[in-house]
Parts: C-alpha cells; sequence; structure tokens
C-alpha cells in the first residue's frame, strides 16, 4: 500500500511533487513509470503477463521477490 499511495506517485511525477525543479522529458517520464510498475509487481509478488512488452522483466522480478 505504501508503494502504491506514496513512493511510486512520487516517482512518476517528481515535478508535481515537489522533488525536482524542472519538468522530466516524456522519454523520462516512460522511464520512470515502467520502473513503478517493476517495483509495484515486486511488492505485490506478481509477474507481467497482460503487457508483453514488459514480460521480458518476469526473470528480475522472480528474482527480488521476498521469500
Amino acid at each position: 500500500v505504501i508503494f502504491l499511495r506514496f513512493i511510486n506517485p512520487a516517482i512518476v511525477s517528481p515535478y508535481e511533487s515537489g522533488i525536482v525543479e524542472e519538468e522530466p522529458t516524456p522519454r523520462i517520464k516512460r522511464g520512470l513509470t515502467l520502473m513503478c510498475k517493476i517495483m509495484q509487481n515486486i511488492a505485490n509478488h506478481l509477474l507481467f503477463s497482460k503487457e508483453q512488452h514488459m514480460v521480458p522483466f518476469n526473470e528480475f522480478l522472480k528474482n527480488n521477490f521476498e521469500l
């Protein structure tokens, strides 16, 4: 819940959160969004299945799930 409500929103929109002084470029915003999706899936112990472009990260997710 902490990732979903606090950490990920701050990472996805650092300008709006007051973390950075300049608006990130669309390419950087996209990278931050993808990073947050990966972090959220690790927190929820979920693998990617619906988003085929994210499936290659499943091995990384498995390696970072807590036992």
